[in-house]
């Protein structure tokens, strides 16, 4: 497509300069008797970690709330926290060397087969793709502190709800280590977490002083007795949904969920800074 686009643009024209550098970085190897020009095999690094994580995850992000209908694009908040502790898990399982045996990374490996050792990292031979690591740190505070955390309440499993209010009554309470079920993707697509990892993952960097705001935060305060209940229930009860309910009437704590929790926007600069 380059070739063409080249020979039908003028010389001077933004599409063949474009093409022509594409044309010379699709040509550069690391060696002269190498198979895979080394831009290649850097775009099958690229596609691959799109299609393991980044693609979903980013679509994700601009969907609407289930809940809260056609529309909220953007307000997703709710749910923020337990889809970052999925993230999370899927970026761990990516880390030191976890994507060699990720089938999505195929085309990747069988385009550095065609990149000979060198010997020397800084050639960008074999070597340099075969010791390519994702590193990072992942998730800064932001959605992990007092002011934020409160929002749990909405979240999008009653279990996440339930144990996450038996912390904020209790710091110490000893969370049931089970497996849960997530349907942030597309389709039915599920997605299981450990209950237990997820909350002590969202919680481990509170302090004693941040632990005493998120008691007197002014949403849990305002909800303590519906937030009680739920906590002491044994059933599941989703507070945005009025089926699960039971002999209870949760409609004010569902309006001021609305209120409260709704309109805050996912995408915003304080959240995104950090990333």
């Amino acid at each position: 497509m380059a070739q063409n686009i080249r020979e039908t643009e003028k010389a001077n024209s933004y599409l063949h300069t474009i093409t022509s550098k594409l044309i010379e970085l699709m040509s550069a190897k690391a060696h002269p008797d190498d198979d895979t020009p080394t831009h290649y095999a850097s775009l099958q690094w690229i596609v691959a970690f799109g299609e393991a994580f980044f693609d979903a995850n980013m679509d994700w992000a601009k969907t609407n709330d289930l809940i809260f209908g056609p529309g909220s694009y953007g307000h997703i908040t709710r749910l923020v926290p337990e889809h970052l502790f999925m993230m999370k898990k899927q970026f761990d399982g990516l880390r030191d060397g976890g994507w060699k045996s990720n089938s999505l990374f195929n085309g990747f490996s069988r385009a550095v087969d065609g990149i000979a050792p060198r010997g020397d990292l800084n050639k960008c031979g074999f070597e340099f793709m075969e010791r390519a690591e994702i590193r990072g740190i992942f998730c800064r505070t932001h959605w992990r502190e007092k002011k934020t955390l409160p929002i749990l309440i909405a979240a999008g499993h009653p279990l996440i709800v339930k144990w996450f209010i038996q912390w904020v009554f209790n710091k110490d309470v000893a969370i049931p280590s089970i497996m849960i079920d997530l349907y942030h993707y597309a389709g039915d697509q599920v997605t299981k977490i450990n209950l237990r990892e997820c909350i002590e993952w969202l919680v481990e960097k509170v302090s004693v002083e941040e632990y005493d705001h998120i008691q007197q935060d002014p949403l849990i305060q305002e909800l303590i007795n519906e937030l009680a209940t739920v906590a002491q229930s044994e059933e599941e009860i989703d507070l945005l949904d009025p089926e699960t309910w039971g002999e209870h009437d949760f409609s004010r704590a569902e309006a001021i969920i609305w209120n409260a929790i709704a309109p805050r926007a996912a995408h915003q600069q304080r959240v995104e800074n950090p990333v």
